[in-house]
């Protein structure tokens, strides 16, 4: 019984509800107000008050600067992170699509855990 309902789960819809699942506990906003914070306060040594209210005009240039550096950082941090899955998948795909197809799933999940 649970054999059958293993055969029948196909890799897509599982990949789709883990991914949607991690990237809602994220907290993508949350997390990228405080790296703004952070680069702006600790990094740029700006005042904690201009820091607090970069979206209002007057701080349009340090908002600008901010950003730039914010952007930089994550996108090499993206870069990193998915590395080392781009690497496994390049070499495991074959091997699991050939012999071991339901612990291919299992050992996928489990390898996006160490990102």
């Amino acid at each position: 019984m649970i054999r059958q309902i293993l055969n029948r789960i196909t890799l897509e819809p599982l990949i789709f509800l883990f991914t949607f699942g991690s990237v809602i506990l994220d907290g993508a906003q949350i997390q990228t107000n405080l790296l703004l914070w952070k680069i702006c306060h600790l990094e740029l040594n700006y005042t904690e008050d201009i820091c607090s209210n970069l979206t209002l005009d007057e701080n349009n240039a340090t908002m600008i600067e901010v950003q730039e550096r914010a952007n930089s950082f994550l996108m090499i941090s993206e870069w990193l992170s998915s590395a080392p899955a781009f690497i496994w998948c390049l070499f495991s795909g074959k091997i699991i699509n050939n012999f071991v197809q339901n612990t291919g799933v299992i050992l996928l999940i489990d390898s996006m855990q160490l990102k």
